[in-house]
């Protein structure tokens, strides 16, 4: 006779099937043949269940060539969702991949009341405490043929117009890309995505460390239409990026418009000299240097801009120019009106990222020239530069990395998540030709309003509950140079900001 030697479904099944539905096993004796013809069938039965109920869970080991062979119709698509992955349907091959995802940002910024006051009285607009969804981005993916890619990212939440300085209500597209990974070493991208040349800015948000981003990464490109080629070489020790892209202005997206007809050239180099070295401590260590090479050009006539994309139509003065905000997303310097891009902008960084156990640092200097032009223009150039040096230490020991931990315990299983104190330094200089006084006095910036100088340090803690849920707590202490107060005549400092902010963040 057969016996059944642990709990499984078998187990289950055949007090239900079996006593339950026949009675003579209650009074027959247990060695009699009928009994041993019977359960015979029924532990054929229990098999033939198993394998139906592998099949609809996309169990691996229940092939569709294997299932038809056994008479079982094979599922055509798997639909799962889970905490690491999301929302995710797949074909019953895994040849083909839809993942539905993304993540939200609520924060809450606090002022003190001396930054609150400066930013009434200068212009600039004054600063509030406050609540507010600062992201709120779903996320498309798909895969095909585990060769091509598709992504869709859209910000729901209020953002800052690109022609004006309101904000307006999403949707927005902020990233439509193809991908098709011919070769690790061979990967093409065309679309609408993050251009290649910011360390912090091209690390997934949900991944930063801070709840904004430094002072460098003022200087870098945006989100931006075009191609790129990029791959990994040499076992992973060198990877490269180079496109074409429309080209943009500093710390901001270049979407939905483009404003010459020139196009820039982007590329980035990453080396990680020891990634296959063995050196534990050495692994994740990561040098590179990144660029870009085109010509802006701007107006200082109004421009209509028709409606579309989230945007309203408006008619404003496109200068192709750069502004600046701190932290706390207050405009600390900004180009006078009739000042516009007029030619050629340059832009390099070197750039470093090292994760050695729960220790990380990402560092990166960034220069940004840009030709200019207009009424009143005393200087061709301006020359911005800026830097930032961070640093984080997970308490808990989990392993930093530059695409994010896993809580060694979370709190769904009784932990208490993933802890990390980070500290950053950063600094943005504007260029002194941007306040050199030309003919009658006249400057590119107006030094009552504007502040030539930033220099901030923060330090913050962050709470990594589990693999979707994090709770960010940053204080960031900025200082300004070179005015932003006062009066031509007497011209000041822009009093210190400081900065509270608190994020709950949710990825799934």
């Amino acid at each position: 006779m057969h016996h059944f030697r642990s709990p499984t479904l078998a187990a289950l099944l055949i007090p239900i099937f079996g006593i339950a539905s026949n009675p003579i096993l209650s009074a027959a004796d247990g060695d009699s043949p009928a009994v041993e013809a019977h359960f015979k069938a029924l532990e054929q039965e229990i098999q033939d269940l198993k394998k139906q109920v592998a099949a609809a869970k996309g169990d691996a080991t229940a092939t569709p060539a294997a299932s038809q062979a056994q008479g079982v119709q094979a599922p055509l698509a798997v639909v799962r969702a889970d905490a690491a992955h999301g929302f995710v349907i797949e074909s019953a091959d895994g040849s083909a991949k839809l993942r539905v995802g993304g993540y939200v940002d609520f924060d809450y910024r606090y002022f003190s009341d001396d930054e609150r006051y400066i930013n009434s009285y200068n212009g600039s607009g004054g600063a509030a405490n406050t609540f507010l969804i600062r992201h709120a981005r779903p996320e498309i993916t798909t895969t095909l043929g585990d060769i091509f890619d598709f992504r869709l990212l859209s910000e729901f939440a209020p953002t800052q117009s690109l022609y004006t300085n309101s904000y307006v209500n999403g949707p927005i597209l902020l990233d439509a890309v193809v991908t098709a990974r011919i070769d690790p070493a061979f990967v093409i991208s065309a679309g609408q995505f993050k251009s290649p040349v910011g360390l912090e800015y091209l690390q997934y948000s949900p991944y930063n460390a801070f709840v904004e981003l430094g002072l460098a990464s003022l200087l870098v490109p945006g989100r931006d239409d075009g191609v790129q080629l990029s791959g990994k070489l040499l076992g992973g020790i060198f990877f490269y990026q180079i496109g074409v892209f429309n080209g943009g202005v500093d710390g901001n997206a270049n979407i939905y418009n483009d404003e010459n007809s020139g196009k820039d050239g982007e590329g980035r180099i990453l080396i990680a000299p020891f990634a296959t070295s063995g050196i534990g401590w050495l692994t994740d260590l990561n040098i590179g240097v990144s660029g870009t090479y085109g010509k802006e050009t701007g107006s200082a006539a109004g421009v209509t801009v028709a409606a579309g994309g989230g945007y309203p139509a408006a008619t404003n003065t496109t200068s192709a120019l750069p502004t600046f905000k701190t932290t706390g997303q207050l405009t600390f310097f900004s180009y006078n009106t009739g000042v516009f891009a007029n030619g050629e902008h340059i832009r390099y960084s070197p750039q470093l990222y090292w994760a050695a156990g729960p220790f990380s640092t990402l560092d990166e200097y960034v220069v940004s020239k840009q030709r200019i032009g207009g009424i009143g223009v005393t200087q061709p150039y301006v020359t911005d530069k800026a830097y930032q040096i961070s640093a984080g230490w997970y308490l808990t020991g989990e392993k930093a990395s530059y695409n994010g931990v896993t809580p060694l315990a979370d709190v769904n299983k009784g932990g208490w998540g993933a802890w990390e104190l980070v500290a950053r330094v950063n600094h943005l200089q504007v260029g002194s030709q941007a306040f050199a006084p030309g003919a009658g006095g006249a400057t590119d910036a107006n030094i009552t309003k504007s502040s030539r100088e930033a220099t901030a340090l923060a330090v913050g803690l962050n709470w990594l509950l589990n693999k979707n849920v994090e709770i960010y707590l940053d204080y960031e202490h900025t200082e300004f140079k070179g005015g932003g107060g006062g009066t031509v005549a007497n011209p000041f400092d822009r009093l210190d900001e400081n900065l509270v902010v608190s994020r709950l963040q949710l990825v799934y």
